[in-house]
C-alpha cells in the first residue's frame, strides 16, 4: 500500500479503468461533453452547476459530508471539465450548509466562510509558485511536525486520558483498515462511523464566541501549512492556532475550514499529492490547471448560493433535526455498504464505537481524526510493516 493516505482516497483499479475507458469513448464520439472540438459547452455546464449546488444543499438538513456526496453522485463523470465543476459546486455547497446546520451566528459565519474562500482563492498562485519547493524541502520533517501537533491536541483536551485513547484506537483502526486493505472506499467507511452515525442533529451554541476566528488574511498560509501535511485537517491546527491567537477562536474557524477545503482540490495540481477525494476524483478524470481555476470560480457561486438558501430556508426544529438525522444515518449505511461491501458496514460500526466513547468520556470528537494521523506518521517511519505483522501475530 501506498505511504500515507492517498491510496484510500483514489478510486479502486476496476473504477479507474472504467473510468478511463469512458474517457476514450467520450473523446471518441466528440459531442458527448464538449461543445466540440475541446470546447466547454455551456448548457451542460450551466446543468452540472445547478444540479451540484441543489444537491449541496442537503447538508443543511442531513449529516451527509461532501464528500460522501461526492461518492454517491460524482461516480461516472469522466468528462474533466464538467467533473470538475461538479466537484467543487457539490463540495462548497455542501460546506457551508454543513457549517450553517450547527451554527447560530448565521452573519458572521457567512462573512467568514465568505472572506476564507476569497482570501485563498487569491492566493491560488502563490500555492502553485511556492508550494512544490517548499513541500519537497519540509517532506522529511513532516512526520515529526504532525506527531507533534497530534500530541498537543491530546495534551490540551480536558480528558487527556480518554484524549489519547480515541486518538489510538482510532489511529489503530486506520492504520489496519488501510494497511491490509480490507475495504474498497475505506475512507468513506471510517468517516461515516466516526461522524456521520454519531451525528445527533443538535445544533452548537455559539453565542459569545468571535464570529471571524482566525483573521481571514492568515487564512492562506494556515491553509497552506496544513496542505503539506499528509492527513492534515483544520482540527490539527488548533493548538498552535489558539497558543498564538488566544482570543481569536482559530480553532474554531469556518473560515480554515473552507479555504483547507480549497486548497485540497488544489493539491493534486501543486505538491502531485491528493489530498481529499475530491482531489483524487479531478486527478482521476484528468482535469488541469485551466480547468481548476474554472472550478474555483464556480465553487464561489455555489457557496453564496448556499448561503442565501440557508439565510432564507427555515430552520427545522428539533424533532424534524432528529428525523433528518435518522434518514441521513440511514443513506450513510447504504452507501457504505454498496461501496465499500460488507467490511465496510463492519469498518464502520467499530469506528461508530469509538467515537461513542469519546463523546461519552467528554473528548472532542475530532480526536478520532486519529485514523489518518497515525498510519501518516507510521509510514514515514517504516514501521507499517512491523506493526502489521504485530497484528498479525508473529
Amino acid at each position: 500500500m501506498q505511504c500515507g493516505v492517498r491510496a484510500a482516497l483514489r478510486l479502486n483499479r476496476a473504477q479507474r479503468q472504467q473510468g478511463e475507458r469512458n474517457r476514450r469513448v467520450g473523446r471518441k464520439e466528440g459531442q458527448l461533453h464538449h461543445g466540440g472540438e475541446g470546447k466547454l459547452d455551456p448548457v451542460q455546464t450551466i446543468a452540472f452547476f445547478f444540479a451540484a449546488t441543489v444537491a449541496g444543499f442537503a447538508g443543511y438538513y442531513v449529516p451527509l459530508h461532501f464528500n460522501a456526496l461526492l461518492s454517491l453522485l460524482a461516480y461516472g463523470i469522466s468528462d474533466a471539465q464538467l467533473a470538475t465543476v461538479f466537484v467543487f459546486c457539490l463540495t462548497f455547497s455542501c460546506l457551508a450548509c454543513s457549517l450553517f446546520s450547527t451554527s447560530r451566528d448565521c452573519r458572521g459565519l457567512a462573512i467568514a466562510v465568505a472572506g476564507g474562500y476569497v482570501a485563498c482563492a487569491l492566493a491560488i498562485p502563490l500555492l502553485f509558485l511556492a508550494m512544490p519547493a517548499m513541500f519537497s524541502a519540509a517532506r522529511p520533517f513532516l512526520w515529526l511536525v504532525l506527531l507533534l501537533l497530534c500530541a498537543a491536541l491530546v495534551l490540551r483536551d480536558e480528558n487527556r486520558k480518554a484524549a489519547a485513547l480515541v486518538m489510538a484506537a482510532s489511529g489503530a483502526l486506520g492504520f489496519l483498515v488501510l494497511f491490509f486493505s480490507l475495504c474498497d472506499n475505506a475512507l468513506l467507511a471510517l468517516f461515516t462511523g466516526f461522524f456521520g452515525l454519531s451525528w445527533d442533529g443538535r445544533i452548537r451554541d455559539e453565542q459569545g464566541r468571535p464570529p471571524l476566528g482566525l483573521p481571514v488574511l492568515l487564512v492562506p498560509f494556515v491553509g497552506m501549512l496544513l496542505v503539506m501535511l499528509p492527513a492534515a485537517t483544520p482540527f490539527l491546527a488548533q493548538p498552535v492556532l489558539s497558543a498564538a491567537l488566544p482570543l481569536a477562536g482559530a480553532g474554531q474557524s469556518a473560515a480554515l475550514v473552507v479555504g483547507k477545503a480549497l486548497y485540497d482540490l488544489c493539491s493534486a495540481f501543486a505538491i502531485g499529492k491528493a489530498r481529499s477525494q475530491g482531489s483524487a476524483m479531478l486527478s482521476d478524470a484528468g482535469a488541469d490547471i485551466q480547468t481548476v481555476f474554472l472550478g474555483i470560480a464556480l465553487g464561489f457561486v455555489s457557496l453564496l448560493c448556499a448561503i442565501a438558501f440557508c439565510r432564507l430556508a427555515p430552520r427545522p426544529g428539533e424533532k424534524a433535526r432528529k428525523t433528518f438525522a435518522a434518514a441521513g444515518k440511514a443513506v450513510l449505511a447504504g452507501l457504505v455498504l454498496l461501496s465499500c461491501g460488507p467490511w465496510g458496514v463492519v469498518v464502520a460500526t467499530a469506528a461508530a464505537a469509538i467515537s461513542g466513547y469519546a463523546g461519552k468520556a467528554g473528548t472532542h470528537r475530532g480526536m478520532c481524526l486519529g485514523c489518518l494521523y497515525v498510519p501518516a506518521i507510521i509510514y514515514p517511519l517504516g514501521l507499517a510493516p512491523l506493526l502489521a505483522g504485530i497484528a498479525l501475530g508473529y
